[in-house]
């Protein structure tokens, strides 16, 4: 059966390669067609309190986009006129402000001093801006763009604020990314390659690759724009290993002599088996994730999964005919190896494996606690929200002048008006929550509701439900903000049950982090699971594999027990991808030097002599694939200004370094000791 596809990949290669660029074609029109989500609530399971809440505000008052703007340097006149200017933009549905709740022409100093400093204070105002349609439409972002016209300098924050942004530099990074990966991964293949024609057709069987994946995700109701910015150069970096394990093959086919044609044809029957084994590995990671409640991870595993499987197929269908047809632009452009030699290296570690042993353990221990004692965090806010952004200098001066604004909206069965106001007290008493709106409070005492504006009325009155619209004084991410969100929830459940909901910023992250938790067990466990059992049945044998294993799960905890030694927050969902991908990803590592460690043992060396020479014979493959992950993961880190997304990137390319470094530094030692239960357990089976 090998020989038979083996001999037609080299025979067809031709139309292969036609077929092929097809589909890259066609690929990169789709790409244009990709739809991009950037909700995170919209990966919630459906029977989760906020997805109930979404689905009841939207079907009767709708979901629409909040934002503050804060204007300074303004007389009253001036900002009542801006006011007016800001709701007469396409898009915006109301302006509220100082003079919704009070008489401004009257002298500010007789009116209720709490009222007038949530509104105007040292100077500035502070208008809050709600729009027809949710964050993430259109008309909301360009109707943000023209508010931003208008008030210049002024500050703006709020989730429409923070969708628009997020929206804009998803869009506009995700060339840039792979743009600036192409040529760092470009360098380090002519490295690691023994020909400049070899790494460029690396470049190119895996770029057609990307293409094809980037493209089918258009036949996918959506992607999160996490899976958009990264997968690109993920899936590059990832399943460049395979490319070179096929061209390695083949040029020491050739080495013997063997005519072009018949040692690619013995080169993909070879390979096949060795690749195909190193993908399942990867894929079993990825697969791990779609077992998620929140299908993020479905989302991100699909596309991932979906990548290393189109870009095995490239390597074992286009490259092999690629590499002939260019064989003489090979020949002539070729060169040796420039990476290091670790021969010395690998006997430098046998030498002192006692004080590496005990330096490991020292280190992988309090890491693998610290790793668990991060402070996660979970919301959008804080994925785009990062240090010395625009974003955050705007929020920073918003509360300079204001206490935090974090709004949070129930919809509810309507009641009247006097139960509305003790529902009222009851919410304004909870330790958090600054200011609780309703009809019942907004209107005047004796005033009947036909006599409301119909404008007015219709914020808070629907189709037999009302909506409560209140702010906390916490920041999203917080004990207290977590405890507020509790306490209201448990008043709206106490008096309508399940009937009512909370929507907002607040509650979405609490059932974010409800979910996730859960799921990391989960997936954890999984890609655990899966990649022991692929191991086991490639080494036949269950202690090789758990070494294995140990030793990448070593490299991931002490690589997510970074952030928590540096006391910076880290993305749960970050932690949670990056955990399976690492594996899924990097084991190749370990089962390529074990395999080469078993190798050498049947020639007769001893098992530590078998261990150097087996990280002198792996360590060229290991620094290539390690160097490449790593790379690809830091150019994401460097060029995203998404604060989560730059996080993934510096999560898998440090990862990626810490494996290949375990890999070369701690395995070979680990299965020299153990190499008797090894052997043991060989002999018997």
């Amino acid at each position: 059966m090998l020989d038979r596809l083996s001999s037609w990949v080299v025979r067809a290669r031709r139309g292969i390669l036609a077929v092929f660029l097809i589909l890259g074609v066609l690929s990169a029109f789709l790409m244009a067609a990709v739809q991009v989500n950037y909700d995170l609530t919209a990966y919630l399971p459906q029977d989760m309190p906020t997805t109930k809440a979404l689905t009841l505000m939207d079907d009767t008052f709708g979901y629409t986009g909040m934002a503050q703007v804060m204007l300074e340097d303004m007389s009253i006149d001036e900002i009542l006129e801006m006011k007016a200017q800001i709701a007469a933009v396409d898009g915006v549905s109301m302006v509220m402000w100082l003079d919704d709740v009070a008489d401004v022409r009257a002298p500010l100093s007789t009116l209720d001093a709490s009222v007038v400093q949530s509104y105007y204070n040292d100077g500035a105002a502070l208008l809050t801006v709600q729009f027809a349609d949710s964050d993430y439409s259109e008309r909301t972002r360009a109707a943000v763009q023209e508010i931003d016209r208008l008030t210049g300098d002024n500050a703006m924050t709020g989730s429409a604020v923070t969708a628009g942004l997020l929206i804009q530099s998803s869009a506009e990074e995700v060339l840039l990314v792979v743009l600036w990966a192409i040529p760092v991964v470009l360098i380090i293949l002519l490295f690691a390659t023994a020909s400049i024609a070899e790494a460029l057709i690396f470049l190119f069987v895996l770029g057609v690759s990307v293409l094809i994946n980037m493209g089918t995700n258009a036949f996918l109701p959506s992607i999160s724009f996490f899976s958009q910015l990264s997968v690109a150069v993920l899936q590059m970096a990832i399943a460049m290993d395979y490319s070179i394990f096929l061209l390695s093959r083949f040029r020491e086919e050739r080495a013997n002599g063997t005519d072009p044609v018949v040692a690619m044809t013995a080169a993909v029957k070879k390979a096949f088996l060795s690749i195909s084994a190193s993908s399942t590995t990867t894929i079993a990671g990825f697969v791990a994730l779609m077992f998620m409640r929140y299908t993020i991870g479905w989302d991100m595993g699909l596309v991932l999964a979906k990548g290393i499987v189109f870009s095995l197929l490239s390597v074992l269908l286009v490259m092999p005919g690629l590499a002939l047809i260019l064989m003489k632009a090979i020949d002539r452009t070729s060169h040796r190896p420039l990476l290091p030699k670790v021969g010395g290296y690998a006997r430098g570690v046998s030498k002192c494996r006692w004080a590496v042993l005990i330096v490991c353990v020292l280190v992988v221990v309090p890491c693998f606690i610290a790793q668990g004692q991060n402070h996660f965090v979970y919301g959008e806010s804080a994925i785009m929200a990062s240090e010395g952004s625009v974003l955050a200098a705007d929020k920073a001066r918003i509360q300079e002048k204001f206490d935090v604004y974090e709004p949070l909206a129930i919809v509810a069965p309507t009641q009247d008006i006097a139960t509305e106001r003790e529902i009222a007290a009851r919410l304004s008493e909870v330790e958090g929550v600054a200011s609780v709106q309703t009809l019942a409070n907004v209107l005047p005492k004796g005033m009947p509701e036909s006599l409301l504006p119909e404008m007015a009325a219709s914020q808070f009155r629907a189709d037999g439900y009302t909506r409560y619209v209140l702010n906390l004084s916490v920041e999203q991410e917080t004990a207290a903000c977590e405890q507020a969100v509790a306490d209201i929830r448990a008043i709206v459940n106490d008096v309508f049950g399940e009937e009512a909901g909370v929507v907002g910023g607040a509650s979405s992250v609490s059932d974010i982090r409800e979910v996730v938790e859960s799921d990391y067990t989960v997936v954890n466990a999984i890609s655990i699971a899966l990649v022991l059992l692929i191991l086991i049945i490639s080494f036949r044998s269950l202690l090789l594999p758990l070494i294995l294993v140990l030793v990448i799960e070593s490299s991931i905890w002490i690589n997510m027990a970074i952030p928590y030694f540096q006391g910076t927050d880290l993305s749960f969902i970050g932690y949670m991808i990056v955990s399976s991908i690492q594996l899924g990803a990097t084991v190749d590592y370990a089962i390529l030097l074990a395999d080469r460690y078993r190798g050498q043992r049947a020639l007769g060396e001893s098992p530590r002599e078998a261990a150097i020479s087996a990280t002198r014979l792996a360590g060229e493959s290991v620094l290539t694939s390690a160097g490449i992950l790593t790379a690809g993961g830091l150019t994401v880190y460097f060029v995203s200004s998404i604060s989560g997304i730059a996080q993934l990137g510096l999560l898998i390319g440090r990862g990626a370094a810490l494996s290949g470094f375990m890999v070369l530094t701690v395995l070979p030692i680990l299965l020299a000791l153990l190499d008797r239960l090894i052997t043991k357990r060989r002999k018997m089976q």
